[in-house]
């Protein structure tokens, strides 16, 4: 099935041209009753700078400043792993340092999930009820199935939830084996696994509406970054499980290495799109520099798309 951008396009429109990634739109190209084209993209429609409504002023959740702070939130939580994963490696060390610094660096990742996550529910909405008269009004919850990046940040807010979960028991040092598997390795697993669900949906989602070469595309390089921390993550929770028989990790240096290696991916990740979002946000407003910077409500179907005429 083949979705519509319902929440932005005009029911009246023309679909020109669709793409999509597992039966999610990412780009449609449309046509309006007066014939004019627009191209709607998924993620520029949430990561571009929002126009307020003629009459009133951008909102808090408009800005984007949720945009930076999610970025900086991430790159503070992938460095604190990247940096308890480094520590894991001197015995000297206390067992407990590290794990602090692993529970510090789960909580700046749930902050900055869900950051993300506000960011995807509050698309300007341009509908026809909007228009009419509805409020415009922050949203901290939504259940959108239909869209994908709806499912990759609930995935990544989630995983973040579980990682909270399991670095918090990984500070308990009087933890049995059995104990440690089930309340540490199962909810890092989890989470390790909610990660690359999140990552891939992500990526398809850019790769599948990009419409220049991938290696010339930022964007292509953050999604990808990320989906290269999602893996790393992975392998290092499988390799973390603490076999019973001998009371020690699978490898506990393949465990490390890739938690730093997938640390340091979402850093690079999370600073590439700082930089995305900064261009970004120059760009919309040098264009908008000439006039006022307020959309009116006849144009607000084009607010979250780009006229092609």
């Amino acid at each position: 099935m083949k979705h519509r951008n319902g929440k932005n396009m005009p029911q009246d429109a023309k679909i020109l041209e669709w793409h999509g990634f597992l039966g999610f739109p990412t780009r449609i190209r449309y046509q309006l009753t007066d014939m004019e084209e627009v191209e709607w993209v998924s993620r520029q429609q949430r990561k571009r700078r929002r126009i307020p409504f003629a009459g009133r002023t951008g909102a808090w959740w408009e800005s984007e400043r949720i945009s930076q702070w999610m970025c900086v939130l991430f790159m503070i939580g992938s460095f604190a792993f990247t940096l308890g994963a480094l520590l894991c490696f001197d015995l000297s060390l206390p067992v407990i340092l590290p794990a602090v610094i692993f529970f510090i660096g789960s909580l700046f990742f749930t902050s900055a999930a869900y950051l993300q996550f506000l960011e995807a529910i509050n698309v300007a909405d341009t509908s026809e009820k909007v228009q009419a008269g509805g409020k415009n009004r922050a949203i901290y919850f939504a259940w959108e199935p239909d869209r994908i990046d709806w499912w990759s940040t609930i995935t990544q807010l989630v995983g973040t939830l579980y990682f909270n979960f399991s670095t918090f028991n990984a500070m308990r040092m009087n933890l049995s084996i059995h104990k440690i598997d089930r309340l540490v390795w199962s909810a890092d697993f989890l989470g390790s696994v909610l990660f690359l669900v999140s990552s891939s949906l992500a990526y398809g989602e850019v790769a599948s509406a990009l419409t220049r070469p991938k290696l010339k595309s930022l964007t292509w390089w953050i999604v990808l970054s990320n989906l290269l921390g999602s893996v790393a993550f992975g392998i290092s929770a499988i390799t973390s499980f603490i076999l019973p028989s001998e009371g020690t990790m699978i490898n506990a240096n393949v465990t490390n290495l890739t938690t730093a290696i997938g640390g340091a991916c979402f850093f690079v990740g999370a600073l590439l799109q700082l930089l995305e979002t900064n261009r970004e946000n120059a760009k919309e407003s040098k264009n908008t520099s000439g006039n006022s910077g307020i959309a009116t409500q006849g144009s607000a179907q084009l607010a979250e798309g780009q006229s092609l005429n």
